[in-house]
């Protein structure tokens, strides 16, 4: 959630110190997705945005608050089968396509 957690957390995000290093490859690629924004919220607003603030520090991507969610979950459904049309479905499919792009151009 964006919320001040994750904003006092972005220090060790940028450090990187919870990733582990794998020796022969170098230190860990890491990217970070905010979850469960909800726009209400001014804190959930502003954390996302202070991101881009910061050179080099643009999250992959935003999911934002969906009760598809848990209902899904609650239903052992996929969410897609639960709720197609769900905003945090598609913001998890936006995430991961970027993910995918940045470590497609590492490699």
């Amino acid at each position: 959630m964006a919320d001040a957690v994750s904003l006092a957390l972005r220090p060790r995000v940028r450090r990187g110190d919870f990733a582990g290093e794998n020796p022969s490859r170098g230190p860990a690629k890491t990217g970070y997705v905010f979850n469960r924004i909800e726009l209400r919220h001014r804190l959930c607003r502003d954390v996302p945005a202070s991101a881009h603030e910061v050179p080099g520090e643009a999250p992959s991507g935003t999911v934002h608050q969906d009760e598809a969610v848990a209902g899904a979950a609650a239903c052992r459904m996929t969410g897609l089968g639960y709720a197609p049309g769900s905003v945090a479905w598609h913001d998890m499919a936006a995430a991961a396509g970027r993910a995918h792009d940045t470590l497609a151009l590492a490699a």
